[in-house]
């Protein structure tokens, strides 16, 4: 048996519950928490993942090019959905 566990590399400004009271324009005035949570994910282990950029994929990519990188790095998979 196989197990997949995924995460998002998004910001937590980027998730659509907010959608109707944050606008695309403002992200840039947001506090950045990814790398934060990225590092978190990324502490040693054993234990290999595939991180999904939703939504965000552009943004994080051009933005914070550095957690894309770690992520690859870590020998992680990158994908988008």
């Amino acid at each position: 048996m196989h197990n997949f566990l995924t995460f998002d590399l998004e910001e937590y400004f980027h998730v659509s519950a907010y959608a109707d009271r944050v606008d695309q324009r403002d992200w840039d005035s947001f506090p950045s928490r990814v790398a934060e949570s990225t590092d978190r994910i990324l502490e040693p282990s054993s234990i290999r993942i595939t991180a999904w950029p939703h939504l965000c994929t552009s943004w994080v990519a051009e933005k914070k090019p550095e957690i894309v990188r770690r992520v690859a790095d870590a020998g992680h998979e990158i994908a988008c959905h």
